[in-house]
């Protein structure tokens, strides 16, 4: 975890998010009780429940949804209008920047190929219906969506190129190649 925001040179304000990632995936600070450490084999940590745990915290960290914790992956300023590059390029240019022993043919491939379905699912509308509660205003009751975004820092929404960014970062950060460094 440290790895991965020393690696998005994020600027981290608030350390807890980080401290409760650790929890979750079962590594809580100064929680083991043997005075030689979490174990290094591969056979206490690698499961199928940590790596969807790990690749969550990744996505969370790289699309700036962890309060207190900013990255930004964009090389300049960008612009809406300004050509969004392909997902290949993209890649290409942050892969140097979290993997410096490059990726696997493998990772490469399927981080791109990921992206690509998400991206094919944002510009299909949903049809999927959203739950909804009852919320009251002023006596009267009117329904909103339970799923509203979240702003949990300060930075304006993300355009196209960023969330594209954010993504390949995330699937980047959550690879194998990344967590085997």
């Amino acid at each position: 975890m440290v790895s991965a925001a020393r690696a998005g040179n994020s600027d981290v304000t608030n350390y807890m998010p980080l401290v409760n990632a650790l929890r979750t995936m079962g590594m809580p600070l100064y929680g083991c009780v043997q005075p030689n450490g979490y174990s290094w084999q591969s056979a206490a940590w690698v499961n199928t429940g940590d790596l969807v745990d790990r690749m969550n915290f990744a996505l969370a960290l790289a699309s700036n949804r962890l309060p207190g914790i900013e990255t930004d992956w964009a090389p300049q300023p960008a612009t809406e209008d300004a050509a969004i590059p392909s997902a290949a390029q993209e890649e290409a240019r942050l892969e140097p920047l979290l993997l410096p022993g490059g990726a696997t043919a493998t990772t490469r491939a399927a981080a791109i190929a990921e992206f690509e379905r998400r991206s094919a699912q944002e510009q299909t509308p949903d049809q999927t219906p959203r739950p909804v509660v009852r919320d009251q205003v002023r006596g009267q009751a009117r329904m909103r969506p339970v799923f509203e975004a979240q702003r949990f820092n300060r930075r304006p929404p993300p355009n196209a190129a960023e969330r594209q960014d954010q993504l390949l970062a995330g699937l980047l950060i959550g690879s194998p190649d990344f967590q085997r460094r």
